[in-house]
C-alpha cells in the first residue's frame, strides 16, 4: 500500500471516529435526557487526570492557586441548592358544606341501628377538636349518603382544582410554568389518577415530571414535600407544585369504606385513633 492512500485510510477512520462532545451530545439528543452518571463517568476520570498533568507542569506557585481555586470552585458546586416556598393556598369549602353537631348525629342514627354505636361516634366527635362549623363534602350532605365514585371524583376535583385556581392567583404563574407536579392522595387513587386529572384540566406541558403518590398513610404530605425538595436540587431553576390531597367519599363499587358502615365498635376504635 502506497503512503498516500495509507494517509486516506487514516484520514478516514480519523473523520469517522466521533469526538467526545458529539458522543455526549448525540446520547442526549437521542434519548432527550441528560447523559447518565454511569456514562460520564469515564469521561470525569480523563479529565481529572489531565487536570493533574497540567498541574504538574506548572510552577509551584501557579500550582498552589489553581489548586486552591479549582478546590473552592468544587465545593461551591457541591453545595446544596436553597429550596424556597414561593406560595400556598388552601382550600376553603362553602357555608353550605357546614354540618353542625345535631345534623351529624341525625345522619349517623338514620345509618345506624346501634344506640351503642351512635354514643360512640358522639364521643370521638367531642374528643376530636371539631367544631360546630366543620364541612363535609356535598355528597355526604345527601340520606343516604352519596357513597360512589363519582362522588369521590367530584369531591377531589373541587378540593384540587380550587386550591390550584387560587394558587395561581396568588402567583400570577401559567400552567406551563410548572416543571414538576406532585399529587398525593392516602385513601383514594382513581384510573385515570387524580395527576392526569390535574394535567388534563390545566393543559400543562407534555414533558412536567408529574408523580403520583398514594397509600401512604399520613406521612404522603412529608413525602411528596420531600421528593419535590430531591427534584428540585436535581433540577435547578424549576418552579414545583405540590397538591396533597384526602377524600371523605372513598368508596368505590365492592371497596369497604374507611369509616366502616358495621356496627362494632372494636373496628371503628383503630380507625379513630389514626384519623385523630
Amino acid at each position: 500500500m502506497s503512503p498516500v492512500a495509507r494517509h486516506r485510510r487514516a484520514s478516514l477512520s480519523a473523520s469517522r471516529r466521533p469526538s467526545l462532545g458529539s458522543v455526549v451530545a448525540a446520547a442526549a439528543a437521542r434519548s432527550r435526557h441528560p447523559p447518565s452518571p454511569r456514562a460520564v463517568l469515564p469521561f470525569r476520570a480523563i479529565g481529572h487526570h489531565w487536570i493533574c498533568v497540567v498541574l504538574g507542569r506548572l510552577p509551584p506557585a501557579v500550582a498552589i492557586v489553581a489548586r486552591a481555586f479549582i478546590a473552592r470552585l468544587s465545593a461551591h458546586a457541591s453545595k446544596p441548592r436553597p429550596i424556597y416556598l414561593v406560595d400556598y393556598a388552601l382550600y376553603k369549602p362553602l357555608v353550605t358544606c357546614r354540618v353542625p353537631f345535631a345534623t351529624f348525629m341525625e345522619h349517623s342514627r338514620l345509618n345506624m341501628s346501634e344506640t351503642n354505636s351512635v354514643d360512640f361516634q358522639m364521643r370521638i366527635l367531642k374528643c376530636s377538636g371539631l367544631g360546630e362549623e366543620t364541612c363535609l363534602p356535598p355528597a355526604n350532605h345527601y340520606i343516604p349518603h352519596r357513597i360512589s365514585m363519582e362522588a369521590s371524583r367530584e369531591e377531589a376535583e373541587l378540593v384540587m382544582f380550587s386550591a390550584v385556581d387560587t394558587l395561581r392567583k396568588k402567583t400570577k404563574t401559567k400552567p406551563m410554568d410548572f416543571d414538576v407536579l406532585i399529587v398525593n392522595c392516602s385513601m383514594f387513587s382513581p384510573t385515570p389518577s387524580l395527576l392526569v386529572m390535574i394535567v388534563n384540566k390545566y393543559k400543562m406541558r407534555s414533558n412536567i415530571r408529574s408523580y403520583n403518590l398514594s397509600r401512604m398513610g399520613s406521612s404522603a404530605d412529608l413525602i411528596s414535600i420531600d421528593l419535590a425538595r430531591d427534584l428540585l436540587q436535581a433540577h435547578p431553576n424549576s418552579l414545583a407544585l405540590v397538591n396533597p390531597a384526602e377524600s371523605w367519599m372513598r368508596r368505590g363499587a365492592g371497596v369497604a369504606d374507611e369509616e366502616t358502615s358495621g356496627e362494632e365498635s372494636r373496628m371503628r376504635r383503630p380507625v379513630a385513633r389514626s384519623r385523630g
